[in-house]
């Protein structure tokens, strides 16, 4: 678990425990792992912060965040403390504390838990872990490192929530894939690649250059073409979806009969 603490591991000084001081971490330890990753990976951080707590002498939240983790393990649905389950957070100190954890609540609201298990886990953790340092001030270093761990988790956590949306340009009244267009699908599937996804949805867009009618059979052409490429390179036809706007949606605003480059695309958006 160095993830979690590397300055404030540092700092922990062992002391000698009797087997029933630590009986909430050993009973946590010995229940099975249940639930989901982000429940298998949460119950993992809370138990490691038991230990660190314990080690450092603070048998209090060493047996809070132990059952913390039994709780988990029971199926029970564990969130992250609020500010007022802490005292003395300063007035000074809430704002940040009450905003940091708003963010990470509406990162968990937008499926966070799924798309990044474990970094959201390691984003409650370490949120509970900076909120428990801040409230006892003792060590600032300790705070620092709980609370810039905290934000690189829950930075990969709403990253994990952003659509991969990639743009591929064509030729004028052409629907095949150039080369610099068939590197971009190529980075698409990469991508989706890379983490689960429900679909992939590209959609085709003209110019305003022709009758709109003619403009509406190109853009499908077009998202076709991207299509196909992408079966080529793995992805199953049954996750690629297409649709055709024409020139209904420039990404350029123009009037009619205007032939502009960056309106002849394909929108490849990622869903997961």
């Amino acid at each position: 678990m160095k993830w979690l603490f590397t300055a404030a591991v540092a700092s922990v000084v062992a002391v000698g425990l009797s087997a029933c001081e630590t009986r909430p971490l050993d009973e946590a330890r010995a229940m099975a792992p249940t639930g989901s990753e982000f429940d298998r990976a949460l119950a993992e951080n809370y138990i490691a912060l038991s230990d660190v707590e314990y080690r450092s002498g603070d048998r209090r939240d060493g047996g809070a965040y132990a059952m913390r983790a039994q709780m988990v393990r029971q199926g029970q649905t564990v969130l992250p403390e609020t500010v007022d389950q802490r005292a003395f957070i300063t007035e000074e100190e809430a704002p940040d504390l009450i905003a940091g954890r708003s963010r990470l609540m509406a990162a968990f609201d937008q499926g966070g838990r799924n798309t990044a298990p474990r970094d959201a886990a390691n984003a409650q953790a370490l949120f509970d872990c900076w909120q428990e340092q801040t409230a006892e001030g003792l060590r600032p270093a300790d705070i620092a490192a709980c609370r810039d761990g905290f934000f690189l988790a829950l930075e990969k956590v709403e990253a994990s929530l952003m659509p991969a949306a990639y743009l591929v340009f064509f030729d004028f009244d052409r629907s095949e894939l150039t080369a610099e267009g068939r590197d971009i699908v190529r980075a698409a599937a990469a991508s989706a690649q890379d983490r689960p996804f429900v679909r992939i949805v590209a959609t085709g867009h003209t110019d305003t250059a022709g009758s709109a009618q003619y403009n509406l059979g190109l853009s499908q052409r077009r998202a076709d073409s991207v299509r196909s490429y992408l079966m080529t390179l793995g992805i199953p036809a049954d996750r690629i979806q297409t649709r055709a706007l024409g020139q209904t949606q420039p990404l350029v605003p123009t009037g009619d009969g205007v032939r502009e480059p960056q309106n002849r695309r394909v929108e490849i958006d990622i869903q997961r």
